[in-house]
């Protein structure tokens, strides 16, 4: 199958500067990538840039890049590359922009109308903000909608961290923030994860940045079976070097909190392992949770999960 040009570069010609760019890693979502863009195309005016990075998909992707270029002529760019995992299409990605500030946006996700105009008149007002958090819009398969709204993180560094690692306090997603992209040349995306490479860098944007909230649904999520936020590479891989990468650039007032994180990574392979049926390998885990942190195992929401995991594998 013809995969069409591996770089195509569509630009505002009129010389603006740059102030956003959205930028959206696709791999063999070409079933929703044309949804997903238009949803950002149709709110774009020459100050902001959309950039598509392909990362080696099998599908029609390519097919729905021309047709998008057809409809909406040249107001993107789009860069195909060879397999390398998601980190490494954000990276391209953040390697191509030129704006100031950068938005995330999955490929099987929208976003909502009046989100580009909501947060540039945001930073305008508010030009010291490194990082925007804004709220998004959950949608299943059955039909359920859930809102999530952002919460104003607090000042100091070590509990703002906590509040997103530990106490989950904090929501953070690809869609629902804008950062500053400099923030991102001090940690990008760790190329030899390939899955939850999201994790270190958000920890690291909120230790950073300087934080801002807009009352505004950024993002439609969509919740479905195929989403590959829902699979499981690896479950079972260890959690030391994963958590090395999550706290490598964190600030040392951070670094108490890495055994209380700990335990709830090994609390979530507890409960991934047991729905795979291996109770054994699940017993381990949930031995090392409590030898990291005893108080997280028997925070009420995580025995939930530990129940509901239990009664489920039986």
């Amino acid at each position: 199958m013809d995969t069409g040009p591996s770089h195509l570069t569509f630009q505002m010609s009129d010389g603006s500067p740059i102030r956003l760019s959205v930028i959206v890693p696709a791999y063999n979502y070409g079933d929703r990538l044309q949804q997903s863009l238009t949803s950002v195309l149709a709110q774009m005016s020459p100050a902001e840039e959309l950039i598509v990075v392909d990362d080696g998909s099998t599908d029609n992707t390519a097919m729905v890049i021309q047709e998008l270029q057809r409809t909406w002529g040249e107001t993107f760019s789009y860069f195909r590359q060879a397999n390398s995992g998601a980190a490494s299409a954000r990276n391209q990605g953040l390697r191509l922009s030129r704006g100031s500030h950068v938005l995330f946006l999955d490929a099987d996700d929208e976003l909502m109308p009046g989100t580009i105009q909501a947060v540039c008149l945001y930073l305008a007002q508010h030009p010291e903000t490194d990082l925007l958090l804004g709220g998004h819009l959950s949608c299943y398969m059955d039909g359920r909608e859930k809102v999530y709204r952002p919460i104003l993180p607090q000042a100091k560094v070590e509990k703002r961290v906590a509040d997103y690692l530990v106490h989950k306090r904090i929501s953070l997603g690809h869609g629902s923030f804008v950062a500053r992209k400099s923030l991102f040349a001090q940690r990008p995306y760790p190329e030899h994860l390939r899955q939850r490479e999201d994790i270190p860098v958000f920890a690291h944007l909120i230790a950073q940045a300087h934080i801002g909230c807009i009352d505004h649904l950024m993002v439609r999520v969509n919740k479905h079976s195929g989403s590959l936020r829902h699979k499981n590479f690896g479950m079972t891989e260890g959690c030391g070097d994963f958590i090395d990468e999550v706290f490598r650039t964190l600030p040392p007032a951070c670094q108490p909190m890495r055994s209380s994180y700990a335990a709830n990574r090994y609390l979530s392979l507890f409960r991934n392992v047991l729905g795979a049926g291996d109770k054994e390998t699940a017993r381990r885990y949930f031995r090392k949770a409590l030898q990291l942190d005893w108080r997280q195992v028997v925070r009420v929401r995580n025995l939930r999960k530990a129940l509901r995991a239990w009664l489920s594998g039986c």
